[in-house]
């Protein structure tokens, strides 16, 4: 049994492994994957993302905002937003998206310790610009740098999930799981404390 469970930690330990290919390994809604580039303005809870994939996660919103306002068909607003995504009307409603206060999870992989998941909101977007700007302060917990590193980003267009993750986040960083997390959330915290590195935390 214990070989059985050692090749089964090693296979899920890996970048490689059963849940990056088989659970994690495809594409998914509302998410994407970005070179991260230093932004020194940005808050600790700030992040900064390209125009292409901010348009594209809430294209959903935009088409329905046009057709209730511009009096247009689902069919011809969704039109409008795939091709004239540089139009001033389409700027001016994903300005005010945006200033509704949007926020985002993102990672470094493998996630061996909690300081590589963070919960941001978008400060802007960015255009000609195709990275994502991140602050300082998230690098070491990252263990990342920019030389071409990449980050995995989900979008939280459901704002009643957003409490949620804050209370994981907070829990996870104190060493103590809060009663109001949900269950899932609060096994999650446990298995990546009980497998976090030594310079994880202090």
């Amino acid at each position: 049994m214990d070989a059985v469970e050692h090749i089964i930690k090693n296979e899920m330990s890996k970048k490689e492994g059963f849940v990056r290919s088989e659970i994690v390994g495809g594409s998914f809604s509302f998410s994407g994957r970005d070179v991260v580039t230093l932004d020194i303005t940005l808050n600790v809870d700030e992040v900064d993302l390209p125009y292409s994939m901010v348009i594209t996660a809430y294209q959903y919103r935009l088409t329905y905002m046009l057709a209730t306002r511009y009096n247009m068909t689902l069919e011809q607003a969704y039109l409008f937003v795939n091709t004239y995504e540089r139009n001033d009307i389409i700027i001016s409603l994903l300005d005010e998206i945006i200033a509704e206060g949007q926020w985002v999870v993102y990672l470094r992989e493998p996630t061996n310790n909690l300081k590589s998941i963070a919960l941001s909101k978008i400060r802007r977007y960015k255009i000609g610009d195709d990275t994502m700007s991140i602050p300082l302060e998230v690098l070491g917990g990252m263990n990342a740098d920019f030389d071409g590193d990449a980050l995995d980003i989900w979008f939280l267009l459901d704002k009643g999930l957003i409490p949620k993750f804050e209370a994981f986040h907070r829990s996870c960083l104190t060493d103590r799981i809060n009663e109001t997390v949900p269950l899932d959330l609060k096994e999650w915290c446990a298995v990546s404390m009980g497998r976090r590195s030594e310079e994880g935390f202090s």
